[in-house]
């Protein structure tokens, strides 16, 4: 008969610390889905019902980080992509320039 003991080890206690998934840009998808900016804003305008034109210029501000989007504007590139609006995983930190400073 084996010994017992007061404390059940895991035969998993050891395990690699989780993986987070891995981050495909908004850019990178785009251009994996084989779209242009062009592509993504055409889709948008004739898809959806924004108070103004969308530009390339706004598609391209997001997808680099220079500008925000509204859950709306998401929805709406996540659509012309082809993907679900949930695909998109707004959790993330903002880049840094040289000298640490939120760029």
């Amino acid at each position: 008969m084996m010994p017992t003991s007061s404390r059940s080890v895991s035969k998993y206690h050891n395990q690699r610390p989780e993986v987070r998934q891995p981050v495909v840009t908004l850019q990178i998808g785009r251009k994996l889905a084989g779209k242009t900016l062009q592509d993504v804003c055409d889709h948008i305008n004739r898809e959806f019902a924004f108070p103004k034109k969308v530009e390339r210029g706004t598609i391209s501000a997001i997808e680099n980080g220079h500008r925000g989007a509204s859950v709306e504007m998401l929805t709406a590139i996540a659509s012309a992509l082809g993907i679900t609006a949930g695909d998109i995983n707004t959790d993330y930190e903002p880049r840094r320039s040289r000298h640490g400073e939120v760029a």
